[in-house]
């Protein structure tokens, strides 16, 4: 983070601290006010005592006197076990507060320490980045030095053979001794500069990890202190609640001591008057304490405007992406918060529908998917649906874990659903750029019941654009004659009304969270992978050429096409480097890079190439002063049909799926019958991938390879169909090379990509 986002962070914290302060004084105030009116009324209640006028009269007057002090009696007994119950609820609300007090200043010192805690590492971290220019100052200077002496040194080599050539020279200097004297002179100086630059070296790189220590602890301070302000909110709230419960009760007690009062103004006897009862429980009334000037409240209802950490924590739970009206923001605030009990990060809550599908089962299209055969995960937590709405659709839909939320739902066929509240795990699709892939990330478990359609103006408020995206999904869904326009129109007049589905989030599945993020590949583990092993490649590369980084023309880097996460990491390897040494930079295509690098390797001229991988199945020519794709698949890559078809049948990762299921394809007896499907020169492996996991569910499928009996013999083994997988995969791709070639007319064959090894 740069010191304008630092700056940034803090006047936000500032200001949030300034707000809640205020908050507090107001509440006082408040408080204060409460008091007094209370004070006010009981004095009213010692005063309007009454007083009882006994006349001589005759003996059914009398009896009619003691009729009516009995039934105020009564009436006082009343309004002083009334006076109780508010006293006891006083009480409760008093301790409640004195633990919201306690909570609130321990939090206020530890946010205290943490600002501290930071400051300080900003102050080191700025003077290491001073220390590390100040190295990379001195390592210029001894290379440069180096590089004189090396210079001076070819000169004198050169002038040696005029001198030694020279005839009558008086000269006694031979040219051992001539070689001593160079040797005795520079020779340590430059062995002494080499040290210098070797221990400037390493000096630069206990810098660097020491400041990349630092950000990884002043990540984890910035973590705590999320924390610490979504535990202040929900203080904040639960006081807010606090005060006005106080209040409503204060208020509906007191109105009903008053009209107990009025109607007490009649005949009574002294001995029974409401001032007696309230002395007899000995349990006087007691004020609430003021709040302390150092417990500071903390506004956090609104989203944080500055960049999401890699590790945030959620926010609260009532607050959407998109504003909610606020009938329908009241609805859901009164809902409990749910804080997930594991630690989330949003690089790896975040999972593609195809991997979805895989382990959960269902389709890859709908928002509301019901499992018929169920995934690898699925099975084990017994799932047979979710939900996976998407945020471009859905803009009242939560978007962080914890959330409550609404969706659009309730076109076609879908007209009657959640009219009974259903529970369903949810997934939200995020927003994504043009060319990336949508990722959902898990939320919790959900309740989802209908509530009333949206009113017209709810409708209005919302987007241009999302309204006519769903003006054009209402005419898909209910297969309306009328033209998108005619639509829209029918919406805004009010015609037409948008259906909607309360989401209230009533639990997290961690057990379910943690086995997909567990099952689901993680580029980020290969950027690790890529930094640690990074210097250790380059260094033994170099080693086995014989050269120094100096001796290079130029450093290349993949640039694109992959994944992010290891793509940054190696570009960050090679920018430093290319710093360092001054040497040019030169990003490569992915594809480029390991067609050209097997060219070097095996001298192919003008092969036809077949570059198969995770993510690339395509058959590639040269022409026309560029590579062309011949031919390619129309859906997955080879790569990822076999990664999927590992995971279903429960294959280790370890070394790779696909040599294992080339380990497994060995031991295969039977081949099963697959579609094989090629068109021209492409080919498509998605029908393949869902015959073969539907043979995973034939009754003939026997998973641990053993029959049940001597009569059980037609059956299929995972090594059946490792067996016919590779086979019948392998057979297309070879078919649409061969006809590459024929139409090339190239008799060389060059594969590439992490499945050409198989």
């Amino acid at each position: 983070m740069s010191n304008g986002e630092d700056s940034e962070f803090w006047n936000q914290v500032l200001q949030r601290f300034t707000a809640a302060q205020l908050k507090v004084a107001q509440l006082t105030t408040e408080l204060n006010e409460v008091t007094q009116e209370r004070d006010r009324l009981k004095r009213e209640l010692e005063l309007e005592k009454p007083e009882v006028k006994v006349k001589a009269e005759p003996a059914q007057q009398q009896y009619r006197v003691e009729s009516a002090s009995t039934g105020i009696q009564h009436q006082d007994c009343v309004d002083a076990r009334k006076l109780q119950e508010l006293e006891d609820g006083i009480i409760k609300a008093q301790d409640s507060y004195h633990k919201i007090e306690q909570k609130l200043r321990d939090n206020a010192s530890m946010i205290q320490d943490l600002l501290d805690n930071n400051q300080r590492m900003r102050a080191e971290r700025d003077a290491m980045q001073d220390q590390r220019d100040e190295y990379k100052e001195a390592l210029r200077q001894a290379q440069s030095d180096l590089d004189k002496v090396r210079l001076e040194r070819q000169v004198l080599s050169r002038q040696l053979p005029p001198i030694f050539s020279s005839p009558g020279s008086s000269t006694n200097i031979t040219e051992r001794t001539l070689q001593l004297g160079i040797q005795d002179v520079y020779q340590p100086r430059v062995a002494s500069l080499e040290r210098e630059v070797e221990e400037l070296r390493n000096a630069n790189s206990k810098l660097r990890n020491e400041r990349d220590a630092f950000k990884d602890e002043l990540e984890s301070v910035r973590t705590k202190l999320d924390k610490v302000k979504l535990s202040k909110s929900s203080l904040s709230g639960q006081l807010r609640d606090l005060d006005i419960q106080a209040r409503g009760g204060l208020r509906s007690r007191t109105s009903s001591i008053r009209i107990g009062g009025s109607q007490a103004g009649g005949p009574s006897s002294p001995n029974s008057t409401l001032s007696s009862v309230l002395h007899s429980e000995h349990q006087p009334l007691r004020t609430l304490p003021k709040i302390p000037s150092a417990a500071v409240l903390y506004d956090l209802t609104a989203e944080d405007k500055a960049s999401e950490d890699n590790a945030p924590t959620p926010r609260p739970a009532s607050s959407p992406v998109f504003p909610l009206p606020a009938s329908r923001q009241k609805e859901i605030s009164r809902f409990p918060l749910v804080h997930p009990s594991v630690a989330l990060k949003d690089s790896e809550n975040a999972f593609s529908r195809d991997f979805m599908t895989t382990v959960l089962g269902g389709s890859i299209q709908p928002l509301i998917v019901r499992v018929s055969k169920q995934g690898k995960i699925s099975k084990k937590r017994d799932l047979n649906g979710y939900l996976c709405p998407g945020l471009d659709h859905n803009p009242w839909c939560p978007s962080i874990p914890g959330q409550h939320g609404y969706i659009f739902v309730g076109l076609g066929r879908e007209k009657d659903a959640f009219r009974v509240p259903e529970e369903h795990n949810v997934f939200v699709g995020m927003k994504k750029k043009s060319k990336e892939t949508r990722r959902f990330r898990y939320l919790g478990k959900y309740q989802a019941k209908r509530v009333d359609s949206l009113s017209r103006n709810e409708w209005l408020s919302l987007p241009a654009a999302m309204r006519t995206t769903y003006a054009k999904t209402t005419k898909e869904k209910t297969k309306d004659t009328r033209s998108v326009e005619a639509i829209l129109k029918a919406y805004d007049d009010g015609e037409l009304s948008v259906p909607c589905v309360q989401l209230q989030c009533i639990g997290f599945d961690a057990e379910l969270y943690q086995a997909m993020v567990a099952e689901y590949a993680k580029p980020r583990d290969t950027a690790l992978h890529h930094r640690e092993w990074a210097l250790k490649v380059i260094n033994e590369c170099l080693a086995k050429a014989g050269i120094s980084m100096h001796d290079l023309d130029c450093i290349c880097y993949t640039k694109g096409p992959g994944m992010g996460a290891p793509l940054q990491s190696v570009a960050l390897v090679a920018r430093t480097l290319s710093l360092l040494y001054e040497k040019p930079l030169v990003g490569v295509n992915h594809c480029v890079g390991h067609i050209e690098m097997g060219r070097e390797i095996t001298g192919a001229k003008n092969p036809i190439v077949l570059y198969v991988s995770g993510g690339n199945t395509q058959v590639i020519a040269y022409s026309r002063q560029c590579y062309r794709i011949f031919g390619e698949t129309l859906d997955i890559a080879v790569g990822n049909c076999l990664d999927r078809f590992a995971r279903v049948i429960n294959l280790s990762n370890d070394p790779s799926p696909g040599y294992n299921i080339e380990q497994e394809a060995k031991k295969g007896q039977r081949l099963v019958s697959l579609p094989y499907a090629t068109k021209g020169m492409d080919i498509s492996l998605s029908g393949i991938l869902t015959s073969i996991e539907a043979l995973t569910y034939d009754k003939r499928y026997r998973p641990d390879g053993l029959a049940r009996g001597p009569e059980d013999t037609d059956i299929i083994t995972p090594a059946d169909l490792c067996f016919s997988l590779q086979e019948t995969v392998f057979s297309m791709l070879v078919e649409i090379t061969e006809r590459a070639m024929a139409h090339v007319g190239s008799k060389e064959v060059l594969i590439v990509g992490g499945v050409g090894c198989e």
